[in-house]
């Protein structure tokens, strides 16, 4: 399977997955399980139908596990200098923050994601907008 933006996060995904407390010398949590299926659920589903076009043109993130057992997603585009983190918090929701290529005017966000009431496209539309920015010339 080639590797892109997506399946990145995915693979990572797994790895997290196994962290267990204490996983940083500092009590840090293990990964949350309702975070881990938005994670999950975003990426197998709900991305795939946003980025069938953007996937290529994404750079690689970097995924890291927060102490507090949440999931952050940076993406850091090299060309361009913009950078979008998003962060996978608790029950549905996903906190953003976008750094403009002058590197200092940012835009932060709260998108709520309910991936069990209905059709992604609702869901997932600002999350797009967000990939379209970054992949954006």
């Amino acid at each position: 399977m080639e590797t892109n933006s997506r399946t990145a996060v995915l693979e990572s995904l797994q790895q997290l997955r196994l962290m267990e407390f204490d996983w940083d010398g500092v009590q840090g949590l293990p990964l949350r399980g309702d975070v881990a299926d938005n994670v999950s659920d975003v990426y197998e589903g709900g991305v795939d139908l946003l980025l069938e076009d953007l996937a290529e043109h994404l750079p690689m993130p970097v995924v890291s596990l927060n102490p507090n057992g949440t999931i952050e997603v940076l993406y850091k585009d090299p060309d361009s200098n913009r950078e979008l983190v998003i962060t996978f918090q608790a029950e549905g929701v996903l906190t953003y923050v976008k750094l403009f290529d002058d590197g200092q005017t940012m835009v932060e966000g709260v998108i709520r994601v309910n991936l069990l009431s209905g059709p992604y496209e609702v869901d997932l539309s600002e999350l797009k907008d967000l990939f379209d920015w970054l992949a954006s010339e």
